[in-house]
């Protein structure tokens, strides 16, 4: 089902952008875009309230209880609840209705040839409830609505407007509905500057600010643990300084702790108790991740009834929430061990392109994508697409010369372990070789996830008479230095 959707949106897409170019099918070209002339309330997967403001949009299949709402031409996509429905009417192709019910309610139905099909219930006031099943269309009036649609498949889509300012004039008389539908000329170029506007500047950080944000943080976290220490070691400055008296104490024991948990590399540490000797032994910090079972604070002081310790780099291993913590007098008397756990030393790398698992939109070529046949072919533009999106980045597409019009979303999915977190992404996008001008548009990266294990980025792209969309993402991941995600 999914692909026959896809098949008829690139159907719409090569009708759209060509403007008065015969299509077979006219239904095919319109069949799935729906257009709201009023916002509407609908209630996302999350059950929050979601606002769609007037506009077209593309109806498209998404999970069971779910439609994906494709905003034009910003090809963004929105998740809304939707009912299961079965049909019966006839129909050859997948078809989106849109309709108003009552005084407050609006229908989004996605039909399907097989009988099959979602409905989502929306409201312009926000009150009401949405997605109700007794707010279901009834069989007569999907009828009408179908019937409308026949008869009226819908109004041209606004696209960006380089398709009517790039396209040859012998393709686009001078009678030809730009597309846009009724927006004026001055609109479009407005629309345009301002697409082309958020591709130069969409506020992200940069790889290199997301690296610096991300260990700034872990510095300053670490600050203020240590001023907070800093302080207690101000107050139990008297333990110190005691006279030389006969210890009480067996073995170590340790009655307070002035200590943040997890505990994290330059970190100090204050432990009170009796039993720990007048002689410096030590402190250490017990995990089977370490070689030998164990790795040694540095001391700052020892007393008997006091230690201060600063927890050393711990590089190679991974974050631990089991690991203990155990005082060894100088004597090897050993004191009873006591649960600290640790969050090892972070860094920050470039997520490679051997961890991206990459699936193409329709006629892609992505590196990165198992298809074998995309694989072969993309080789012939390897170091033509290294000079574009260079080496370091972490997946990337150069999708070919579209003869009309081709289109599609692709999807890059990355699971991360050993304590791994997603922390940045930057990209460039660049027209790969259309001699019309620049036909082609890569839309912004979706699924950005910070401090995500696993996240999908989408990357929806278009191309025109003869352009060539290219792209590549760089996504940075931090954790543990020296473990591999």
């Amino acid at each position: 089902m999914r692909a026959g959707i896809m098949k008829y949106a690139a159907v719409l897409f090569i009708g759209v952008l060509l403007g008065t170019t015969t299509v077979s099918a006219q239904s095919e070209e319109t069949s799935l875009v729906i257009t709201l002339a009023n916002p509407v309330h609908f209630s996302g997967p999350d059950d929050q309230d979601v606002l769609l403001p007037v506009g077209s949009y593309l109806l498209e299949e998404a999970l069971e209880d779910s439609l994906r709402v494709v905003a034009i031409p910003e090809m963004e996509a929105i998740l809304i609840q939707a009912a299961a429905i079965s049909h019966g009417e006839s129909i050859e192709t997948p078809t989106a209705l849109s309709t108003q019910e009552g005084k407050d309610e609006h229908h989004l139905v996605l039909l399907m040839p097989d009988g099959q099909g979602y409905e989502a219930v929306g409201s312009y006031s926000g009150l009401q409830t949405r997605g109700t099943a007794s707010n279901r269309l009834s069989s007569q009036a999907l009828r009408r609505s179908l019937s409308a649609k026949r008869e009226a498949p819908g109004p041209g889509i606004p696209m960006d407007g380089r398709q009517a300012q790039n396209a040859p004039s012998s393709e686009l008389s001078p009678s030809s509905r730009l597309p846009g539908g009724d927006l004026s000329q001055e609109k479009i170029r407005e629309l345009e500057r301002q697409r082309d506007h958020l591709q130069r500047n969409v506020s992200r950080k940069s790889i290199e600010d997301s690296r610096k944000e991300f260990l700034g943080q872990e510095k300053m976290n670490l600050v203020n643990e240590n001023t907070k220490i800093s302080k207690a070691v101000a107050l139990l400055t008297p333990f110190f300084k005691i006279p030389s008296t006969p210890d009480p104490c067996p073995k170590p024991q340790v009655e307070a702790k002035a200590v943040a948990v997890p505990i994290e590399p330059l970190e100090e540490i204050i432990l009170n108790g009796c039993g720990f000797g007048d002689q410096r032994g030590e402190l250490r910090l017990e995990s089977d991740v370490f070689p030998g079972g164990h790795v040694k604070l540095d001391i700052v002081t020892w007393t008997r009834k006091a230690i201060h310790a600063r927890v050393p780099s711990l590089k190679g291993v991974k974050n631990h929430g089991t690991s203990r913590m155990r005082i060894v007098r100088k004597d090897l008397t050993l004191g009873e061990p006591f649960f600290m756990p640790f969050k090892a030393t972070q860094s920050c790398e470039l997520i490679p392109k051997n961890r991206v698992h990459m699936s193409c939109g329709e006629a892609g070529q992505c590196f990165g994508d198992k298809n074998k046949s995309t694989a072969e072919s993309i080789k012939l533009h390897l170091s033509e697409l290294y000079k574009k999106i260079g080496k370091d980045a972490s997946f990337g597409a150069w999708h070919r010369k579209a003869t009309l019009s081709n289109s599609g979303v692709d999807k890059a999915s990355v699971n991360l372990g050993n304590g791994w977190t997603l922390q940045g992404m930057d990209y460039d996008w660049a027209d790969g070789g259309s001699t019309k001008g620049t036909n082609a548009s890569v839309g912004l990266p979706g699924g950005f996830k910070k401090s995500a294990k696993e996240f999908t980025i989408h990357m929806p792209w278009a191309s025109w008479l003869g352009g060539e969309a290219v792209y590549g993402v760089k996504l940075l991941a931090c954790g543990p230095w020296g473990v591999p995600f």
